[in-house]
């Protein structure tokens, strides 16, 4: 999901954003911060970029969390006896940015060409960061799959986007980036044999494994939201929960 344009050079792989970053105009010391790197997702973004930074066309990243002795700890300290090889890249200083302080998130974005945001649940974390990016004027990526969340951040903050030239990018992770590429892939196999695809389903399964933190706090904070909605809808309100809501989209007065 882009709220306003892609940069050029950049197609639905992700991986060809990352030449177009590393040779934008912009005056930035780094060419991607990963924020939330403490947590699972910012952890793998870490490790890809340390074993995969110069492939991907990079000359700069750093990591960026709440907490820089957490970030030491559970990642730094690991990868600093680790060797990048000619494809990885070691990190600049770490960034220390909490999104209750909007003074540190400014200063983080301000760094950057990119920020990749992968602390979750967004609908708690992800709007500092997406409205820090658009302030600094620094192109944001996330891997949400929160899509109301997408939604409502579309509507408050599109038009801010354009007229600041800021890429956004949501659903850049698991959820989306597969079936996105098996359905470009069929398209272009179809394509060469002069068909055209004209509907595709991807079915996805598990096999073991866990969900990381972020994800199962996402899940439950629906459920929780989804539970309150339906008894505040039987109730009237009476009983808790999200109010009833009229055409207008406004709450029925008490």
């Amino acid at each position: 999901q882009v709220f306003a344009s892609v940069p050029p050079g950049c197609s639905s792989h992700p991986r060809c954003a990352y030449p177009a970053l590393a040779s934008s105009p912009m005056a930035r010391e780094l060419d991607v911060v990963i924020f939330g790197a403490t947590g699972d997702t910012g952890v793998m973004g870490c490790c890809c970029l340390f074993f995969r930074a110069r492939a991907l066309g990079l000359r700069s990243w750093a990591p960026a969390a709440r907490s820089l002795e957490k970030l030491d700890r559970d990642v730094l300290q690991r990868l600093a006896t680790a060797d990048p090889g000619p494809d990885g890249l070691r990190p600049a200083p770490a960034i220390q940015a909490d999104v209750r302080d909007e003074a540190s998130m400014l200063a983080m974005c301000r760094q950057a060409k990119c920020v990749l945001a992968c602390a979750g649940p967004y609908s708690d974390y992800g709007e500092a960061v997406l409205r820090a990016c658009i302030d600094a004027g620094t192109s944001y990526v996330d891997i949400t799959g929160e899509v109301p969340w997408v939604e409502k951040m579309m509507r408050k903050y599109s038009a801010a986007a354009e007229e600041k030239k800021v890429d956004v990018v949501s659903f850049a992770g698991y959820d989306s980036v597969p079936p996105d590429l098996l359905t470009y892939l069929a398209a272009q196999h179809l394509k060469q044999g002069g068909k055209a695809l004209q509907r595709f389903e991807v079915f996805v399964g598990g096999a073991g494994g866990a969900l990381p933190s972020g994800t199962l706090n996402t899940a439950l904070k629906g459920l929780d939201a989804a539970k309150s909605s339906a008894l505040g809808a039987f109730t009237f309100g009476m009983l808790g929960g999200a109010k009833p809501k009229n055409k207008s989209g406004e709450k029925k007065p008490k």
